[in-house]
């Protein structure tokens, strides 16, 4: 069985976002493409792990991943960059556009 989520991953610069989410598949083992491997829900529980690894071999840029489970109010709003993580859950809150720039990045091993 398992829990399932949906996710959906932007990156910025928009230019590399066809690069870098492909490279996300490889990496997660769904897939080739971004759609092959995200369209559906998935049991992707190594997201974050995933994510900050492929931050590091593309530093210039910041992933971000909207994750809402399958249970009401699991929802999360992730953003990777150069191995680092902010994450935002749900509360009483609205997803951030982009990372806090007074945020601190936290290792992600």
């Amino acid at each position: 069985m398992g829990y399932y989520s949906k996710f959906k991953i932007d990156v910025e610069p928009k230019e590399r976002q066809d690069e870098v989410r492909q490279r996300i598949a490889i990496v997660s083992e769904y897939g080739d493409t971004y759609e092959n491997a995200f369209d559906d829900e998935r049991k992707w529980y190594d997201y974050r792990e995933h994510c900050a690894a492929v931050s590091r071999e593309f530093p210039d840029i910041v992933i971000r991943v909207h994750r809402v489970g399958e249970e009401q109010g699991d929802e999360v709003c992730a953003f990777y960059s150069n191995g680092g993580e902010q994450s935002h859950a749900r509360g009483d809150w609205r997803p951030p556009t982009e990372p806090d720039p007074n945020g601190a990045w936290k290792e992600v091993k």
